[in-house]
């Protein structure tokens, strides 16, 4: 347990060498997908307490969404982001496999879990205080995990680590769209 909590805080203050140490468990990918799961699961589990039980609406018109519901959601973007990780790495001569991209992301995840706890312990101090923390994570981890895909593909800089991400995040929001359209949601 130590070694984990020394992982979490190695991950914002040594984001490199963290990474080193993360990727160097070359996980299967049963073993990948298990961590991604389990980190989903209690990310939403603690998203719900924190919430005080109540369901999770996207915006104040929309249906509440069940913490079953939101497991999906977030399993299903997670691993689509992972995979395009992965791909976009290999179409830039990246040299990161399947199972690491999807470890890195259940990382990012468990970290965000981290940073959940210590949000909640702040928002019943202050909640202003806990949303800027909320905001402040959220800019962190994108840092952490821009470095991990560097060390994960090689790529030999952040900049080409950022515009590996920008990539998946088009092709995942391209294929999101095509999927809703073929299943006739329209935008309208």
């Amino acid at each position: 347990m130590t070694a984990f909590l020394n992982l979490i805080g190695e991950s914002f203050t040594n984001p490199r060498q963290a990474a080193r140490v993360l990727l160097s468990l070359n996980p299967t990918r049963d073993i990948a997908f298990s961590a991604l799961g389990l980190t989903v699961v209690l990310s939403v589990i603690l998203s719900f307490l924190m919430s005080g039980g109540e369901a999770l609406r996207l915006t104040p018109e929309s249906m509440p969404l069940q913490p079953g519901i939101v497991a999906g959601m977030m399993m299903c973007l997670t691993t689509i982001l992972a995979f395009m990780i992965y791909f976009t790495g290999q179409a830039m001569k990246g040299t990161g496999d399947l199972p690491s991209s999807i470890l890195v992301m259940a990382w990012m995840q468990a970290l965000f879990l981290a940073g959940q706890v210590v949000q909640g312990f702040l928002i019943l101090m202050s909640p202003g205080l806990g949303t800027l923390f909320g905001v402040a994570l959220t800019l962190v981890i994108i840092w952490v995990l821009l470095v991990f895909i560097d060390e994960l593909h090689q790529l030999g800089s952040v900049g080409r680590a950022a515009f590996l991400l920008f990539m998946a995040f088009v092709g995942v929001t391209l294929g999101m769209s095509f999927l809703l359209t073929l299943v006739g949601v329209s935008s309208v």
